[in-house]
Parts: C-alpha cells; structure tokens; sequence
C-alpha cells in the first residue's frame, strides 16, 4: 500500500499556481503534404506546360507519333496515336485527361528519344533498348494529384527541401520574436500572463547556480561567514515605469505619414464590398491562362462566292461587244470619259509643263 501513489490532494507549487506562458508567435501556414524533390519538379513541370505552353506538349505528342510511324512499331503507333488525340482534341475536360494521362506512379516509360523495345535498325540510334527506364523507386513515392492549378499544387504539395528550409526559418523566427518581443509587442500593456512567465523566467534565472551574485562573503576569527550585500549600480537601479504612452489609441505603434500610408478599414471591419462578394453566387476569381498567351493565326479562307454575270454581259460577250466595268466590277474607277455611238471625244494634248519642256516668258504671257 506504501508503494501505491497517494491520491490525498496536496498544495500545489508556486510555480504552477502562475498561469502557463504566453503562446508562441503564429507559424506562417505550409504546404501538409511533403513528397520527393524529383517528383514535385516533374510535376510542377507538367503542369506549367499544361497550362501555359499548351503548344509545347503538342510539339512532343507530333514528334513522338512521327517517331512511331519511322519505327513501324504496332504497339507505339497506337500509344502514340491515342496521346496526340488526346493532347490535340479541346474541351473543358482536357484538363482531367491530361492527369489520366499522366502518371506520377512507378512505371517503365519510354521518352520520345527512345527507341521502342524489340525495335532492330540499321544506325545507333536505332538498336533495340532492352531495358526500361524506371522514372520513379517504386513503394516510396506517393500518388501526386495533377489535375489542379498551378497555385492550388503549390498549396497543397511542397518539396523536402522546401520543407526542411521551412523548419529552419521557424526556429529562426521564434528566436527572433523572443528575441525582440517588444517590437511585437508595440505599445500594448502587458497581460497577467505575460507578467507571471517573466516573473518566473527570472526566479529561474536568479536561482541557477552558474549565476553570478553581488554579494561579498567574509569570514571573521571566530569562524563565522557574513554576507555584505554590495549596493545597486545606477544601470540596476531603473524605474519600472513604461517607457512609452499608454494611451496611445494604435495598437501598431506611432506611424508617421512619410514612411506609412494610411490604413483603411479593411483590416478591422467587414466593407461593403467585402459583405457583397460573400452575398455574391458568382465563382471566385481566378487566373484565366488561356487570355496570357498569343492566340495561333489561323490562315484566312476566302470563301465569297462571286456574283453572277448579268443577261446584258452575257449578250456582249455572245456578240463580242466590248462593255465598260460597272461599278460593282474590279477595274472601274468613273474616270472614263463617255462615248458617243461608239466613239469617246479627243483626249486633250499635254501641256509643256507635263512633257517636261520648259516654258519661255513669251510662251508664259
């Protein structure tokens, strides 16, 4: 019974009647899930040539198919064909094809350079590949889920290097802000709670043994030691007052205007505008790729049909009468001079100044 822990209520300690320390400083919000440094570049890779270079998986889908046609392979032919199609044809749901296409999964996968297995040519870069390429170490990467944007892929996923530099800049910046709490503090007073970790911090600080102490121990003949306690130096005998207005209404601290514009109300209350956007059913507002790039010129078709010839034209043509363009006919610009039973008047003659003569003062007068 003597080594049973006793449930008899007990006085707690000083130091746990003191409320817990403050919470530490927020942790900037990080990507949750962490995967392989190869295979957040491939895909962050295909999803910058899916969204913004379109044109680009085109050129290699075309270029692999063409491959295929040269090697007259059965098997390629088909996986080439059906990847084109894919890569060519339009719609709202390329998207998702794109990502059933695309697997991040280990798989043995032959580039666009490679020749396919079994294939026998003539040139070295014709011989038969015997062995797959294994892009991805199979039971150690996970799934990577392609079929979102840009932005959202980055939201979701990180590297492990990214990560590991993230857990280093934490460290540095709880350092930092215990380091200059007042810098973060601004001009707000102190909270119970922040007084009583302080207090404890420097009971904790006065008891450790490797502290140095002010006081001067002597020992008298008859063996006894007394304690001289040496008197405060003028930097250990502060005022606890605060150094700084405590009616001052910011809670961000004095801002001049030179170096800080004025802050809205954004911050602090819900705007009009705010209030209208959640009350809205539109779609929230995103990145439209396809007005970020240069649409393809399409080659124009003149598909005009030209008009049919009228019964007078064609009576002309039958007795070969010449007929003057009308005005819905190329050629006719209403210079012409006008005829009479057949026969149009004399043009007039050049002047001298037209032929390039040049003109006397009598010719002139």
């Amino acid at each position: 019974m003597g080594d049973r822990q006793s449930q008899a209520l007990q006085k707690r300690s000083s130091d746990s009647i003191l409320m817990p320390p403050p919470p530490p400083p927020k942790r900037q919000k990080r990507p949750p899930k962490v995967i392989d440094e190869d295979v957040y570049a491939d895909a962050l890779s295909h999803i910058v040539a899916r969204d913004f270079f379109p044109g680009l998986l085109e050129t290699e889908a075309q270029q692999e198919y063409m491959q295929a046609l040269d090697s007259k392979n059965t098997n390629w032919i088909r996986e080439a064909g059906r990847r084109l199609t894919q890569v060519m044809t339009p719609g709202p749901d390329r998207r998702s094809r794109m990502a059933r296409a695309t697997s991040f999964t280990p798989r043995r996968s032959s580039g666009i350079g490679e020749t396919p297995r079994g294939w026998v040519g003539d040139t070295l870069a014709r011989t038969p590949k015997t062995e797959g390429r294994n892009v991805f170490a199979p039971e150690e990467k996970p799934e990577v889920d392609v079929n979102m944007s840009l932005s959202a892929f980055q939201a979701k996923y990180t590297s492990e290097d990214n990560e590991s530099f993230n857990e280093l800049l934490d460290k540095q910046n709880l350092k930092r802000a215990s380091k200059y709490a007042f810098f973060h503090a601004g001009n707000k007073i102190p909270s119970a709670q922040q007084i009583a970790h302080r207090a404890r911090e420097r009971k904790a600080l006065e008891a450790a043994p490797s502290s140095p102490s002010n006081a001067l121990i002597t020992t008298n003949a008859a063996g006894e030691e007394r304690q001289a306690v040496a008197p405060a130096r003028p930097s250990q005998d502060l005022s606890t007052r605060p150094s700084t207005v405590n009616s001052f209404p910011d809670r961000q601290g004095p801002r001049n205007h030179f170096m800080f514009g004025p802050e809205g109300i954004e911050d602090t209350h819900t705007t009009y505008f705010q209030a209208a956007e959640a009350r809205s059913n539109a779609p929230p507002k995103s990145v439209t790729y396809n007005a970020t790039r240069f649409q393809p010129i399409a080659a124009k078709v003149d598909d005009t049909i030209p008009p049919s010839p009228s019964m007078s034209a064609i009576d002309a043509a039958i007795g070969r009468r010449p007929q003057k363009p009308t005005d819905s006919e190329p050629g006719y610009s209403g210079a012409e001079t006008p005829r009479v039973a057949g026969y149009s008047f004399v043009d007039a003659d050049p002047t001298p100044s037209e032929l390039g003569v040049p003109v006397t003062d009598e010719e002139a007068d």
